[in-house]
């Protein structure tokens, strides 16, 4: 170390570098607690602790924090890179695979808000919004467009996923629909295409008109219906061209949408 002369009672062989030193020049390990020179021994980037070169790394310049001499109790290693060495303290678990990853090969999903490994995320088509597998949709219509969840609706006609530019509402129910559901002249959902009248509707629906009139149902009041994959569709003639159209969801008797008619317009009510 210093080139002074040393006894053999005072020579040691330091387990890192394999070269001789004195006690002077001897120090301790924080990793297991045996000595080395004080030339392989210094303090880790990380938390501070004085380990021997055996007992440490050094982290490339590209590490998100620079070039770091880490103990191993402060390495581990970017399992979304090349497996290059980087510090506890500059990764995270891939909310994908569960795989640390630092933060140069990470990113965020904008759904839901995780980290992700950059290569489970991808751009959207048309949003260029980063997602991940568990957040990717289609749209029924444009079935080669790659969306985010959050991009699509379901039908409640057909229960198809479709995409803001392929949806419409349906004048005469108030649903949004896909837009193979919808005719464009007459701007009705396929379900209310096909409303039949029935002489004696279930108890549910007589339940849900009634909170839709806000009172008791004549025996001469017409009745439309019609099913498709979400809701049971319901006109109901309120008289002097009046009539209210509500959807049911199956088992219950609370109306999910309700839009009224007259020859004034047509008016959402919820």
């Amino acid at each position: 170390m210093d080139e002074q002369p040393a006894c053999d009672e005072h020579v040691r062989v330091c387990p890192a570098c394999r070269l001789e030193h004195c006690t002077a020049h001897a120090g301790v390990c924080a990793e297991d607690g045996h000595t080395a020179c004080t030339a392989c021994l210094a303090p880790c980037g990380s938390c501070g602790r004085v380990v021997c070169n055996r007992h440490a790394e050094q982290s490339g310049a590209g590490a998100p924090k620079g070039s770091r001499r880490l103990c191993a109790a402060c390495l581990t290693y970017c399992e979304g890179g090349t497996n290059e060495p980087v510090g506890v303290d500059e990764v995270t678990q891939c909310a994908s695979c569960g795989k640390s990853v630092c933060t140069a090969h990470q990113a965020i999903c904008a759904v839901d808000g995780q980290v992700h490994c950059s290569q489970h995320l991808r751009r959207t088509d048309k949003s260029r919004r980063l997602v991940c597998a568990r957040h990717r949709a289609g749209c029924a219509v444009e079935a080669m467009a790659f969306f985010a969840s959050d991009e699509v609706e379901e039908c409640p006609v057909c229960g198809k996923h479709a995409c803001a530019q392929h949806r419409g509402t349906c004048g005469h129910c108030g649903r949004q629909v896909c837009t193979a559901d919808l005719a464009p002249q007459s701007r009705r959902c396929a379900t209310c295409a096909q409303l039949a009248a029935i002489a004696d509707p279930p108890v549910e629906v007589v339940a849900a008109a009634r909170a839709v009139t806000g009172g008791g149902q004549r025996a001469s009041r017409a009745w439309r219906m019609a099913r498709d994959r979400s809701h049971l569709v319901v006109e109901v003639d309120l008289g002097l061209k009046r009539k209210a159209v509500f959807t049911l969801r199956p088992g219950t008797t609370a109306p999910e949408s309700v839009v009224r008619h007259s020859l004034l317009g047509s008016k959402r009510r919820q």
